[in-house]
């Protein structure tokens, strides 16, 4: 039996810069011309056998089950097999399509050339892990055309095993030609990641190391040995070698089918990676951008007993006719350290004219991820929602889904495209030395810059001083601007302690605010006694509904700054400032008295004085609607009894928070801002609806009882009412939404049904065969995926599509063979695919579904044996017994035994008898 999956390392001869044009047995190195076709064309396969396996290889085309032994299976694309002499376990030894070119050892292009096709070991009792095997050919003076027959001979190299087949041929000279044109330059596959979990391990990945070959790294889709697929992590290969590739030119991966010899590509050459990390810490995923219709996405998780730029593709997996999955293992993706940011690099000691001094160092404010600010400028008009995500000295890998000019970068710009993508631009390289100088003048007293380079672009971040923060400590501002009209130069103001000379200020007594002379009106000056509130809503999203609309918008995205409003009580009027930013606290606005307090979410100053209003992390706030519907109110205790009310209208014009001019004063602690704002709009239905709609037609009422789920041949059997249920926590991948990954609890009985969990909204379903249930802040849901009370479909590859979903949702089964469970133990993967249309992918783990498995022995079966051992012990016995007692060979009561006949004859003609005497009745009865 062959394994689907295979290792591969990359040879450097499949990365060479010199430029190669490779042909079915054949290839173009740099202008010298191979061909030796005429040898593929006798269709020999050549033998060899060592002390270990007898080994089997073709030239340039696969291996056909009519050249083996009788009774030797093998997949397609193999060219190459090892066939064990102890174990009789067959291994693929050579993939037609790893075929890579080079010179022959001497580097000599008139010598000759090598073909050199890969596999890796799958018998897990072989003292070897990969196989290469090397077509040599060689000229030389006294060769001729019929002298091709080669000299095979196997070398050990490690953990390797070399067969090398050595031709002397007049068809090793080559024909000189045009080269071929220069390779591309590799495409950008680089990327870093800084672990949150370990820093400062992280990921540093270069997928082009781990090409291989001109097609790729082969495997099979899983449970059909008859369709190949070819995968190129990095850049696209062009269509396979004697297959059809209908229209498809080039492709990150090709599905190619033994039966019509044609091809599919699943990712477009024209468009880049779109990188999605779900766990970096176990690995990462790689959306690449879809071709036509199809679409592929490759998960790789760690595995450090791999080499370095090795792949194990542990399953390829066509979830749809569109839609091509791999799952493989490199030790690319283990975390190790990381390159560490040089002290010298990113710290300096400024002396100023005054002779103050300040050692500035970067590192310090280094924090795993990098920090992460929104920008909130009024004076600079924004379309969509803009943030800086910033590691003072050190690199981020990318934080979007499309990075255009880099990879990782100390300073990211990033925003939301109309069609939900994060894009993010450079304005600093780490690899780039970051400036630190003087800001402005010759005087500290001005603050520090540090000023970063990048692709194309540039950013200068000003630190000023601020003796309320800690050491250490960096507080940036929201006010981010350009300073020149092309956009590429970006000013950010960072404030932190450390950059501050002389002494700290003396605390000075609260000065009280004053009323301006015109109109000469002012609130009144809160009390400075801070009165405890009981703690509110502490979430940061706001979501409420009626029974036909929703609201709901994040409220840490309510962030605002304006200098042109007026605090009004009985047409009394004072200007005022408000500073916004529910859930990430800022410091008290620049040239303002804020009475000891160092940072709020949301500041109201007047008359040179600002008061803290809001402190949402811990005090929380109150949610409710306004009265028509159409908008959100949001309720704060603030310090010293103050009550600030944020009345939000829905504005779809709004797309960022527009404040009104006039914000109202109760004459109390009351303080009432009105704003517009289109995320406080209602949408009809829920934001993320908790259930799909119900269907036009109602579903068929179900049977009383399940269907069962059983195969009865010999050959596959299986009975699915033997598993076990399965409970579990799964991440669900919703297909159709590029961001849809959801946290669920799975409940899943392969054969029964289940009660709806009893703490659980079920949308009026009672039971079940599978309860996808998560929870939110207004309980726990359970939807219904399955109900075997309907008819099942048995479809290819054995698999099972439940039905009787909820909303006609499905579960589409994938039973896995697993040798080390039991038959009844089921255990599924931790990881699903959910469709558009609510069909849910599970992938199933079982002995049950091993190839030969036997079906379980009946409890009547094992009466019936028993029952026969009895009745043989009886007789075996009892003649024994006879015979060592009485000396003669007889049946145990034999007397009986010798009357059986009789009472047989009497029986039969008892019952005969009856039935004559019931026939006359029932005529005489119809007389």
């Amino acid at each position: 039996m062959f394994l689907s999956f295979f290792t591969y390392r990359s040879f450097e001869a499949s990365l060479r810069s010199t430029p190669i044009e490779p042909y079915r047995c054949g290839a173009n190195i740099d202008g010298y011309l191979y061909n030796v076709s005429e040898i593929a064309a006798n269709n020999k396969v050549y033998t060899y056998s060592d002390e270990d396996a007898d080994y089997y290889m073709r030239l340039c085309d696969d291996l056909t089950h009519d050249q083996l032994p009788k009774g030797i299976t093998i997949p397609f694309g193999v060219n190459g097999i090892r066939i064990d002499k102890n174990t009789k376990f067959v291994e693929p030894i050579a993939f037609h399509d790893t075929q890579t070119y080079d010179y022959d050892s001497s580097q000599n292009p008139k010598n000759g050339f090598i073909i050199k096709t890969s596999a890796q070991a799958t018998n897990p009792y072989s003292k070897y892990k990969y196989f290469n095997v090397v077509f040599d050919f060689v000229n030389e003076p006294m060769a001729t055309n019929d002298d091709v027959e080669p000299t095979i001979m196997t070398i050990p190299q490690g953990d390797a095993l070399i067969i090398s087949l050595y031709f002397i041929t007049p068809l090793a000279i080559p024909t000189e030609v045009d080269p071929p044109p220069d390779p591309p330059l590799p495409p950008t596959c680089k990327y870093i990641y800084d672990s949150e979990k370990v820093y400062p391990y992280g990921i540093n990945l270069n997928l082009y190391k781990m090409n291989y070959g001109a097609h790729g790294v082969p495997a099979h889709i899983d449970g059909d040995p008859d369709t190949l697929v070819l995968y190129q992590p990095c850049g696209f290969s062009n269509c396979p070698t004697d297959f059809n590739c209908s229209g498809y030119k080039s492709s990150a991966a090709w599905v190619c089918h033994r039966n019509g010899t044609w091809c599919e590509g699943f990712s477009n050459p024209r468009a880049t990676f779109n990188r999605l990390y779900e766990d970096p810490d176990e690995g990462f995923r790689i959306n690449y951008m879809q071709q036509d219709d199809n679409h592929l996405t490759v998960d790789f998780t760690c595995d450090f007993e791999l080499q370095e730029n090795e792949i194990w593709i542990e399953k390829a997996q066509l979830v749809d006719a569109s839609t091509l999955k791999i799952r493989a293992r490199t030790n690319e993706a283990c975390m190790k350290p990381l390159i560490q940011p040089s002290p010298e690099q990113c710290a300096k000691t400024l002396m100023d004219a005054e002779n103050y001094t300040v050692n500035v160092d970067l590192t310090k404010y280094n924090i795993k991820g990098g920090t992460k600010f929104d920008v909130t400028n009024a004076a600079w008009p924004l379309s969509h929602h803009h943030w800086i995500v910033t590691q003072p000295c050190g690199p981020l890998p990318c934080p979007g889904d499309i990075c255009p000019d880099s990879t990782a970068a100390t300073v990211w710009l990033c925003w939301d495209d109309v069609d939900g993508q994060v894009t993010c631009d450079d304005f600093g390289l780490y690899r780039k030395m970051v400036d630190i100088e003087l800001y402005h003048g010759t005087t500290l007293s001005n603050g520090v810059a540090a000023k970063y380079e990048g692709t194309n672009s540039s950013a200068t971040v000003r630190m000023i001083c601020d003796w309320n923060l800690k050491a250490g400590e960096i507080k940036y501002r929201p006010e981010v601007f350009f300073n020149d009209e092309f956009n590429t130069e970006i000013a950010i103001t960072a404030a932190t302690r450390d950059v501050c000379i002389g002494e700290p200020p003396v605390p000075q007594p609260t000065p009280q605010p004053t009323s301006p002379p015109t109109p000469g009106w002012a609130p009144p000056t809160p009390s400075p006694t801070v009165s405890p509130k009981p703690k509110q809503d502490t979430s940061v999203q706001f979501d409420i509904s009626n029974a036909s609309h929703n609201i709901a918008f994040m409220i840490d995205q309510l962030l605002f700054v304006s200098d042109d409003v007026y605090i009004d009580w009985n047409d009394h009027t004072v200007s005022a400032k408000v500073v916004s930013s529910p859930f990430n606290p800022v410091i008290c606005p620049p040239s303002m008295n804020c009475n000891g307090h160092h940072e709020s979410d949301f500041w109201l100053c007047w008359s040179g004085n600002c008061y803290p209003m809001m402190d949402a992390r811990k005090q929380g706030l109150k949610h409710r609607t306004r009265s028509e519907f159409d908008g959100a109110i949001l309720s704060a205790n603030g310090y010293y009894d103050t009550n600030l009310v944020l009345d939000i209208s829905c504005d779809e014009s709004r797309k960022k928070p527009m404040v009104h001019t006039i914000i109202e004063y109760d004459g109390t602690n009351k303080y009432t801002v009105s704003l517009n704002w289109a995320e406080a709009c209602p949408d009809e239905g829920a934001s993320e609806p908790i259930f799909p709609p119900k269907p036009k037609q109602p579903t068929p009422k179900p049977a009383n009882k399940p269907y069962p789920i059983k195969n009865e041949e010999e050959s596959l059997w299986y009975d699915y009412s033997k598993l076990k249920r399965v409970d579990m926590e799964m991440k669900v991948f919703k297909s159709f939404n590029s961001l849809g990954m959801q946290k669920v609890q799975l409940i899943f009985n392969p054969q029964e049904v289940e009660n709806c969990p009893s703490d659980a909204n079920c949308a009026g379903v009672e039971k079940s065969s599978c309860w996808k249930c998560w929870t939110n802040e207004t309980g726990k849901f359970c939807m219904s995926y399955a109900d075997t009370r309907y008819k099942t479909e048995s479809m290819s590859d054995n698999r099972i599509l439940y039905k009787g979903g909820y909303a006609n949702s499905s579960v589409l089964f994938y039973p896995t063979c697993e040798e080390n469970l039991s038959i009844s133990d089921l255990v599924l993967s931790d990881f699903s695919i959910e469709t558009e249309d609510y069909q849910l992918d599970l992938v199933g783990h079982s002995k049950m579904f091993c190839p030969g498995n036997k079906k379980p022995t009946s409890g009547g079966f094992i009466f019936f044996s028993v029952l026969v051992l009895i009745i043989s012990l009886y007789f075996v016995g009892g003649v024994l017994f006879n015979f060592t007692v009485f000396g003669r060979l007889e049946l145990p009561n034999a007397e009986f035994w010798s009357d059986v006949p009789k009472y047989t004859r009497n029986l039969l003609s008892i019952i005969t008898c009856n039935k004559v005497r019931n026939d006359a009745a029932s005529s005489y009865d119809a007389i």
